[in-house]
């Protein structure tokens, strides 16, 4: 189970041993998938991403969160202001039911805000 924050992550997770526990990260990261403990359990290796930054394979340090980028899947010239951020909504459904989705406002460059 993730719980996000801007720019703090708590990621939850099962220890090798079998016990609960959690690793602070003080990045960018909003996605998180994949996650494996070393054979000591010192550090984790986990694929990250977020709606701005293209996943990439980063290792973990349990203790600190210190956070070292192994691998990035792909990279891209394209300025990160063009790219839309998703808003979590819940609104109100029949039946007194609740609905969960994302909103992907408009993203209109600086460049173009003349528009």
């Amino acid at each position: 189970m993730n719980f996000f924050h801007y720019f703090v992550q708590t990621i939850s997770c099962l220890k090798p041993s079998g016990e609960q526990g959690e690793i602070k990260l003080d990045v960018e990261y909003k996605v998180f998938s994949k996650m494996h403990y070393s054979p000591n359990g010192k550090c984790a290796f986990l694929v990250a991403g977020s709606p701005n930054m293209f996943t990439k394979l980063i290792k973990v340090e349990v203790k600190s969160g210190a956070t070292t980028v192994i691998r990035a899947t792909q990279s891209t010239d394209i300025d990160t202001a063009y790219f839309s951020t998703p808003k979590e909504m819940t609104w109100d459904t029949t039946d007194d039911d609740k609905c969960h989705g994302y909103y992907y406002p408009p993203q209109v460059h600086s460049e173009y805000s003349y528009l």
